[in-house]
């Protein structure tokens, strides 16, 4: 049995050369793709394992990194399967998933209909803006948005329920959280609002 730690670039791959039977992966910081002996890709993440031994095993394990950062991989190869509790595998068994500011970037300027932010991370909800926060990403609903108004805003925040009606208005310094999946609304009102918007994701 051999253990491996690695970092896998952005954009490229590494290979390793063992006859082996079993790929146990141990951690994995983002899911990769897997191919043994030039084979068919396969997703390889936290607590991954793969037992080849049907197959006469592997002699060539190629890990390809399609994200867009870094990945760190701690990995065996082997005879047989390394067992151990996953108590490691946080970031990809997460049931739940944070989303903050929509996105958007500290210090960015508004595109795509999307507001911008300032440097210390409060988005910048103009005046009328009718900004529609979805309580949908990628499929997945929303379970709670945490709504923050910055103690520098001067102007008050709008909130619009999903019927289009006022729901609520928040002043400088107000903080709430909400557990509803909604299309909410969101606008300054007679000028601009600043505020950061956190949710949190099923799944």
């Amino acid at each position: 049995m051999r253990d491996y730690q690695r970092t896998i670039t952005a954009g490229s791959s590494i290979t390793v050369q063992l006859t082996a039977l079993v790929m146990t992966c141990k951690t994995f910081y983002l899911p990769v793709v897997v191919q043994f002996d030039g084979g068919s890709e396969q997703e390889a993440k936290s607590g991954s394992v793969f037992d080849r031994t049907a197959f006469g095993g592997f002699r060539v394990v190629t890990l390809i990194n399609r994200n867009t950062v870094d990945v760190p991989v701690f990995f065996y190869l082997g005879e047989t399967a390394v067992g151990y509790v996953p108590d490691d595998n946080a970031i990809t068994l997460a049931t739940n998933r944070c989303f903050g500011n929509l996105g958007v970037a500290d210090g960015a300027a508004p595109l795509a209909g999307l507001p911008g932010c300032d440097a210390n991370g409060h988005l910048i909800i103009t005046d009328n803006m009718n900004l529609v926060v979805s309580g949908v990403l990628n499929g997945k609903r929303r379970s709670s948005i945490i709504i923050r108004v910055s103690s520098d805003s001067v102007h008050t925040l709008r909130i619009k329920g999903t019927l289009g009606q006022t729901f609520l208005h928040m002043l400088a310094a107000d903080l709430i959280k909400l557990d509803v999946d909604d299309d909410l609304t969101f606008s300054g009102m007679g000028g601009d609002a600043l505020c950061t918007i956190g949710q949190i994701f099923n799944g």
